[in-house]
């Protein structure tokens, strides 16, 4: 086995500690939705289900279900609003 090649769960740990306690505390809470975050990120990215590349527009109706070209005045989707 390589040596260099860790799993993903000791890589998403290292992350995890460099998350602020107040978004930590939040998602446990319930106050964040950390799926919808993560879809959101992956939205943004322009990112598919396993990491690939497939274009904003896609991963927009991928992962959110929003048409890109839609304009609306609506607010962010629960769980996106910012901290206070």
């Amino acid at each position: 086995m390589d040596t260099n090649i860790r799993p993903l769960e000791d890589v998403a740990q290292e992350h995890m500690q460099t998350v602020p306690t107040a978004i930590l505390s939040a998602f446990v809470r319930g106050d964040l939705d950390l799926m919808l975050c993560v879809r959101a990120e992956l939205a943004a990215r322009g990112l598919g289900l396993h990491g690939e590349w497939i274009g904003f527009e896609e991963a927009m109706r991928l992962h959110l279900g929003l048409d890109p070209d839609c304009k609306s005045d609506a607010p962010p989707a629960p769980g996106l609003e910012t901290l206070g």
